[in-house]
């Protein structure tokens, strides 16, 4: 109890007028006493809440670090040395970004980091949690490129057609980012975890396991 009310303590230091923190930290006070009280209590429906909570620190970067600038690497020196200059001038080190474009930005390299990183896909398993609101942003979002990231983004079966989708949704992010000339668009859509994911992770069935007593094992 002690080391959670001091995690509490950490919390309302870094955010003193938040009731949600912001992003790479998005507990709410109720999660917090949840979890104050959890050591307290046992039951079946602990493992549904606690997933949650889960889900949502990780959904949410509990690290605000900026991992996704780092697809060096990743998609080839051309569209590295494209992306990397935008990448630096338009997308802030935690939260959201000021415009459109770099929002779009953000959100592919989100989704570039991820599969090449750990092997998320955006449609399934994991990857629906860690890349499924990029994914979600740009295709659902209002923005310029909208139409056109829908016909993109079509669940490639293998991991090279995955990785080429990646690479021609980031050139067409790019292309667009790279015409408008610095004139940038300011960001009325919210942030990529403002968006839902598209696709659910298939959650495992704990309730199909068959348990025996002892006395049976005969």
């Amino acid at each position: 109890m002690k080391e959670l009310k001091n995690f509490r303590a950490f919390l309302n230091e870094a955010n003193p007028n938040k009731t949600v923190l912001a992003e790479g930290h998005s507990l709410s006070d109720s999660d917090i006493d949840y979890l104050e009280d959890f050591i307290n209590r046992s039951s079946n429906e602990d493992n549904v809440i606690l997933r949650r909570i889960i889900k949502n620190i990780i959904k949410t970067n509990i690290k605000p670090v900026k991992e996704q600038k780092t697809i060096t690497e990743f998609v080839g020196k051309e569209l590295e040395d494209r992306n990397e200059p935008l990448y630096d001038k338009l997308v802030p080190g935690q939260g959201d970004a000021e415009t459109i474009e770099g929002e779009m930005l953000r959100a592919i390299n989100r989704i570039v980091y991820r599969f090449y990183n750990d092997g998320d896909k955006y449609f399934e398993g994991y990857g629906t949690e860690t890349a499924g609101p990029a994914h979600s942003f740009l295709v659902n979002a209002n923005h310029p490129l909208k139409s056109a990231m829908v016909k993109l983004f079509d669940e490639p079966s293998g991991d090279n057609s995955y990785e080429r989708m990646l690479k021609d949704v980031l050139d067409m992010i790019l292309d667009y980012i790279e015409s408008r000339q610095g004139k940038y668009t300011k960001n009325t859509l919210g942030g990529m975890f403002n968006y839902e994911p598209e696709f659910e992770e298939e959650e495992d069935d704990d309730d199909d396991y068959d348990y025996y007593d002892d006395e049976d094992d005969y």
